[in-house]
């Protein structure tokens, strides 16, 4: 019997130390892949943290690229889309918290703070309306909100 226990404690003693190397191993490359990132876009702080903001084409009227939950990284998820409206319009994609190169939030995560977010993100990135909005799945109830409550600053 205390044969079983010594072999049942050093294997759990095994497992533990395997699960802590495995640990500090995974944190240690997520440090070194963050370094080696280098963000697509602008960072500007909004509400303590850093939201990210990508900008491109230079055309007379904006494009605001609102995407859904679960889009790891609007930014290319949406290349394509950006893109071939670069051409004729300024496309703008705002990766709200926790999301492509945004940082995460604390802040509550309902529909009217997302948007006070996102418009602090445009305006920090002098980035100016009315804006046509390109809603994704999810974002469509910010959309929604934005034409409800800031209905000057969305181009119907």
């Amino acid at each position: 019997m205390k044969k079983l226990k010594k072999w049942c404690f050093g294997f759990i003693s095994l497992l533990l130390l395997f699960l802590l190397a495995t640990f500090i191993f995974h944190r240690i490359c997520l440090e070194k892949e963050k370094a080696s990132l280098t963000p697509m876009g602008q960072q500007v702080l909004v509400n303590g943290h850093q939201i990210n903001v990508y900008v491109e084409g230079d055309g007379p009227e904006a494009i605001v690229v609102l995407s859904g939950a679960g889009i790891a990284s609007p930014i290319l998820d949406f290349k394509e889309v950006s893109e071939s409206l670069s051409k004729q319009y300024k496309v703008v994609i705002v990766e709200r918290a926790g999301y492509g190169y945004s940082d995460d939030s604390n802040h509550s995560r309902d529909v009217m703070e997302v948007l006070s977010e996102t418009r602090q993100a445009l305006s920090q990135a002098n980035i100016t309306g009315p804006f046509i909005i390109l809603s994704h799945s999810m974002a469509s109830l910010e959309s929604l909100a934005w034409q409800e409550k800031y209905p000057d600053e969305v181009k119907a």
